[in-house]
């Protein structure tokens, strides 16, 4: 994923504004810091997919071989057993779909929408109900034309409980710093003041920045619960017999 697409948003906890730019793009500002900050991992996305049904991926055990077999299910390794048969969930009736998936929001055939109750999804796999085969995909025509069919869903990981408050929390502090600089707590580039006699220590922003953290103690909370080891994308592994999706 190489954006963080929909995150929700506490506006409740906003400031009210008839600057709604300004305030739209205060929140872009903080869904991207949040979801840099988180790995990169969370997020979905408006997802159109055209399946081949002759090029979909399945998980299949030979019917020869060890007693427990390594496979990938949705991104997952597993070790299966089918005894002296084949295990094989690919079929004219199931295609793979680039996941995570996390909601199919219609499926149409030559232009025509499909009634939901027609088919079911499992992790990445898109079922026919009836177990009838899904339509050839004719790549060299315009989606939506006679032998053309598509998935449409949302894809992604969506971002865990809490991720709308501190959404609002970083936002409010991007568009005090626009609207109202004395409003605002984020750490300026300053580490000590005097005043009446008084010295005050503050913390350095570039440390805060290095450290992966924001220097608002709920919202770097937040992220440090989601991502402990401060990693800065999501791990993946890459296999010369799978397709990259």
């Amino acid at each position: 994923m190489t954006n963080p697409c929909t995150w929700p948003v506490a506006r409740h906890c906003l400031p009210t504004t008839s600057e709604e730019s300004l305030l739209a793009g205060s929140i872009d500002a903080a869904v991207g810091v949040l979801w840099a900050l988180t790995g990169r991992r969370f997020g979905v996305c408006p997802t159109v997919a055209r399946p081949c049904t002759n090029t979909a991926a399945s998980t299949v055990v030979a019917p020869h071989g060890p007693w427990m077999v390594p496979i990938i299910d949705s991104g997952v390794w597993r070790n299966i057993s089918c005894g002296d048969r084949a295990c094989r969930r690919e079929s004219p009736s199931t295609v793979l779909l680039p996941g995570p998936v996390h909601e199919i929001t219609g499926v149409a055939v030559d232009g025509v929408k499909l009634d939901p109750a027609s088919y079911s999804v499992e992790g990445d796999w898109l079922y026919r109900a009836d177990g009838t085969a899904w339509p050839d995909q004719d790549l060299t025509r315009p989606l939506g034309t006679p032998g053309t069919w598509s998935v449409t869903y949302m894809r992604g990981t969506p971002p865990p409980a809490g991720a709308d408050t501190a959404v609002a929390a970083l936002a409010g502090e991007f568009y005090n710093s626009c609207t109202d600089p004395e409003k605002c707590v984020l750490p300026r580039n300053v580490t000590q003041i005097t005043r009446q006699g008084v010295t005050m220590q503050m913390a350095d922003p570039q440390t805060i920045i290095e450290q992966g953290s924001t220097g608002l103690p709920e919202v770097d909370l937040w992220v440090r619960a989601h991502n402990p080891h401060r990693l800065a994308e999501p791990s993946q592994v890459w296999s010369p017999d799978m397709e990259v999706q």
